[in-house]
């Protein structure tokens, strides 16, 4: 079982080039087709950042904002080639950039295709995010074939990024970068000399995060054990069903209270509700509490294992408490079946939008969550937990980051405040004004 089956959209065939059709994947790495292609080979990753690539990314300056859209190049079906090119923000400034990378069997190396697949993904990029200050590619120093590619793009060397894994063996990771403007005009000439008719990326796939539910983690029997049981909607159109009001008038009032206690009930319990949501958060936070040393990232071990599981727990508890997980399960469980009276129906409703909703509601504590995220990411030393060290308060905060991103992603957060304002009418509205941001107290236990 799945809470979300979620499925890339189709590939798109957005050009030629000896031959060979290239595609719009999508976005994402290791997306259907392009899997084929990486599991073939062990080391097919060494062309993108190579086989210690896992142990580099925490070490790195920067950090992914948006999956990759990924561009290739295939004979039929099978992909011969792919590029990647995904927003990346400095951790040191917060500028935004574009991160670069790519794949090729070794069968069609030396052909060009890392170099104009990487010229389309990144334009690809740019059309989805248009205010890139800086390009970066990261190789292995050895990997003389993609610093190769990443001069064709008009990268250079920036030294003050270079990053070394740890370890017995260690490996340095070079890193090139330019300004996004040069790389830009520099791609244009690629893709233009190679004489590549190449059609960008379709709209409707350049915001798949904005229209989409995020991606869900396999749902376990012992965990699906826990949900109540819910008869509802299949949820095969929209996560949460919009309601539409009937046509007949006489009728409006009753079937739109009906149709909007399905769509809450949904959002409560459905297959991308809040209830397969928190049980997957209070999963992880069994495991963190568990703090076996198998369950930190590669390398925490001792006593920086035990601070991220710390980290970790805390991030969890306090998510669970500002959704209020054990009153959102005990009002779904407390509903029954759908009342027939329609005062009673609306009463219904207005009780599950005010937990949904109000200002003490869910979207309230997803609010905090949000602005805790936001200082785990910032990762100033002050904020860590004393007395840590700086080293240790990286470690708190890389756990808090990973924490709060998942919960948030598991609630679908933001699909769950695209639909607060279809039910604003339900929730009651306090007379007197808000607080400012900064002053919201933490969403209490309803």
């Amino acid at each position: 079982m799945y809470l979300d089956q979620f499925q890339p959209p189709p590939p798109i065939l957005i050009g030629h080039y000896l031959g060979l059709s290239l595609y719009a994947e999508g976005q994402g790495f290791a997306l259907p087709r392009v899997r084929d292609m990486l599991t073939e080979d062990p080391d097919r990753y060494s062309d993108l950042c190579g086989s210690t690539v896992g142990l580099i990314m925490p070490l790195l300056d920067w950090r992914g904002q948006k999956l990759p859209f990924c561009v290739t190049a295939c004979i039929d079906d099978q992909v011969v080639a792919a590029a990647w090119a995904g927003t990346i923000t400095s951790r040191e400034t917060g500028a935004q950039g574009c991160n670069i990378s790519f794949g090729v069997r070794p069968a069609f190396g030396g052909k060009g295709l890392a170099t104009i697949l990487s010229a389309v993904a990144y334009q690809q990029c740019l059309a989805d995010a248009q205010h890139l200050e800086f390009v970066n590619v990261q190789t292995e120093a050895g990997n003389l074939g993609a610093r190769a590619i990443a001069t064709r793009l008009e990268l250079r060397r920036a030294p003050m990024f270079d990053r070394e894994t740890r370890g017995r063996a260690p490996r340095l990771y070079v890193t090139c970068r330019a300004p996004a403007d040069v790389v830009t005009a520099r791609c244009i000439e690629i893709v233009t000399d190679a004489g590549v008719d190449v059609q960008l990326l379709l709209p409707r796939l350049t915001s798949r995060r904005s229209t989409e539910v995020q991606p869900r983690a396999s749902l376990q029997p012992s965990i699906a054990a826990l949900l109540p049981p819910f008869k509802g909607s299949n949820m095969m159109t929209s996560p949460f069903p919009i309601p539409k009001a009937p046509p007949a008038p006489a009728l409006v009032a009753a079937m739109t209270a009906r149709t909007d206690n399905e769509a809450l009930r949904n959002a409560l319990a459905g297959p991308h509700g809040l209830l397969p949501g928190i049980a997957l958060i209070e999963n992880q936070l069994t495991t963190s509490t568990r703090a076996a040393p198998a369950d930190a990232p590669f390398p925490l071990v001792g006593e920086e294992a035990r601070i991220y599981h710390e980290g970790a727990i805390s991030a969890y508890v306090h998510s669970l408490e500002m959704v209020s997980s054990d009153c959102v399960r005990e009002l779904f469980n407390s509903l029954g079946p759908v009342p027939g009276d329609e005062a009673a129906l609306v009463a219904q409703n207005q009780l599950m939008a005010e937990t949904l909703f109000g200002k003490c509601g869910v979207t309230s504590g997803a609010d905090v969550i949000e602005k805790c995220l936001r200082v785990a990411t910032r990762a100033g030393h002050a904020d860590a937990p004393f007395p840590m060290n700086a080293a240790q308060g990286a470690v708190w905060h890389q756990a808090q980051r990973t924490a709060y991103q998942y919960v948030l992603e598991m609630l679908c957060t933001d699909r769950l405040k695209q639909l607060a304002p279809q039910f604003a009418a339900l929730v009651f509205q306090p007379d007197a004004p808000d607080l400012a941001d900064d002053d919201v107290p933490a969403a209490p236990a309803m």
